[in-house]
């Protein structure tokens, strides 16, 4: 039985990986899929506070759950200079997905690096995402709303769409 553990960023996170993601894989693919929040000493509900608060807390998974398929939930917005490959791939001009996978892959050789032989890096898939993962819920108000809360036509689809087309684009709402 394959068991899945996603490191959420924030609890916005945190819930959208235990009410969507965890019921869609669940079934199909894994016997047991555990979502958490990161430790990442972040006061209020989420947030990447440092780089060496997230690699001890990813570390510290890694080590504990040998056998589990960890990934992680996190996103481009908000990280620091201090994360391996950022100021890197600021100076080489990367946008989006090409910065978060060039994010990732730092990430990834430091933590190996750093852990050396006594942790299993074979079943890690860090997951930085290129957009903040709001942006997702206000991309389309009425699939949001049908997908996440199993409704449409809601007073929540109409929230969100007022939300909208109070900021025009996903990607300011919240900035």
């Amino acid at each position: 039985m394959k068991r899945l553990l996603i490191l959420a960023e924030g609890q916005s996170e945190e819930i959208f990986a235990k009410n969507t993601i965890a019921n869609h894989l669940r079934p199909k693919y894994f016997g047991v899929v555990q979502v958490c929040k990161l430790d990442n000493g972040a006061k209020g509900n989420g947030g990447v506070t440092s780089y060496k608060k997230l690699k001890d807390g990813l570390l510290r998974h890694i080590r504990q759950n040998p056998n589990a398929i960890i990934t992680t939930m996190m996103d481009l917005y908000g990280l620091k200079d201090e994360f391996p490959g950022y100021a890197a791939s600021a100076r080489m001009g990367l946008k989006g997905s090409e910065r978060a996978e060039y994010i990732e892959t730092a990430i990834g050789d430091d933590l190996s690096v750093s852990a050396g032989k006594n942790y299993n890096f074979k079943n890690f898939l860090l997951h930085i995402q290129p957009y903040e993962y709001e942006a997702l819920l206000f991309a389309n108000p009425i699939i949001a709303t049908s997908f996440i809360f199993e409704e449409t036509g809601s007073t929540k689809e109409k929230y969100l769409k007022q939300i909208l087309d109070e900021f025009g684009d996903p990607e300011l709402i919240n900035d």
